[in-house]
């Protein structure tokens, strides 16, 4: 065997890591990294990708690829990766989610087919809520009622995977505070950055005060960036991008107003 085909059999030829799962039928490793499908270690160019990635910081070119485009799907196993993945990156550019998160995502939902767990379940739901646990991991959360919509479902859905995920495979799922959605929602409402600025500032007051315990971080966020915006939207606008309550809304603005935090 020669010195390539051994440094292949070892090494991820998406991204380079040696961090291979062999412990599947029909193909011969999935990346635990990224979640690339190896199909056949004898034969380089039979791989399952989702893409061929450039830079997502904009230091490169992206070149997209399906994965029919590599090899053709020959079982049921490999069709329901294909359709995640492909799924995964769809979403993934619908809500601007970063490589890191998409490859943690990737990650995790070669796991539960692994274990067989997406059987029985809608593949997009199964995508979203790797991608909900993958974004709050690298602290870019986005909003849950966001994340549902792209997949055409109720948020309570993807929360009940979730906390199952969490039981079961005890899948990391990070505490996020209302600043971690700032950058998310000021590009989401266009906000320039010395809007997020003053929001960050007006949310640390926030906690300091304890006006955010006990509260849906991305409630405070909605309701601090009302507050400092520019007023072009209305509070029911707001809670609609956050996805919460126009009354969640309201509460917080008034919780605010009673500790002192803003002015009447």
């Amino acid at each position: 065997m020669t010195d390539s085909l051994e440094s292949f059999k070892t090494q991820c030829p998406n991204c380079g890591s040696t961090n291979l799962d062999e412990e599947w039928e029909d193909i011969d490793a999935v990346c635990s990294t990224c979640g690339f499908v190896i199909h056949s270690y004898e034969n380089p160019d039979s791989h399952l990708t989702s893409q061929n990635r450039g830079n997502r910081q904009g230091t490169g070119t992206e070149q997209t690829t399906r994965w029919e485009d590599h090899h053709t799907v020959t079982n049921s196993t490999e069709q329901r990766i294909a359709s995640a993945f492909e799924s995964l990156e769809e979403i993934g550019d619908a809500l601007h989610l970063s490589n890191d998160a998409r490859k943690r995502a990737a990650s995790m939902f070669a796991t539960l087919a692994k274990k067989n767990l997406v059987d029985g379940r809608s593949t997009e739901v199964v995508v979203a809520t790797t991608l909900y646990f993958a974004a709050r991991q690298v602290k870019r959360p986005r909003p849950l009622a966001r994340i549902a919509e792209e997949v055409d479902t109720e948020p309570n859905k993807i929360d009940r995977l979730s906390r199952s995920l969490r039981s079961e495979l005890a899948f990391e799922f990070k505490s996020c505070t209302p600043k971690d959605y700032l950058p998310y929602l000021c590009e989401e409402l266009g906000y320039e950055e010395s809007v997020e600025d003053e929001a960050r500032t007006l949310c640390a007051k926030a906690e300091e005060s304890g006006l955010t315990n006990g509260k849906s971080p991305v409630g405070v966020a909605g309701a601090v960036l009302y507050l400092v915006g520019d007023k072009s939207e209305t509070q029911q606008e707001m809670a609609a991008t956050v996805g919460v309550s126009k009354e969640t809304i309201r509460l917080r603005l008034k919780e605010f107003r009673d500790g002192g935090l803003v002015d009447d």
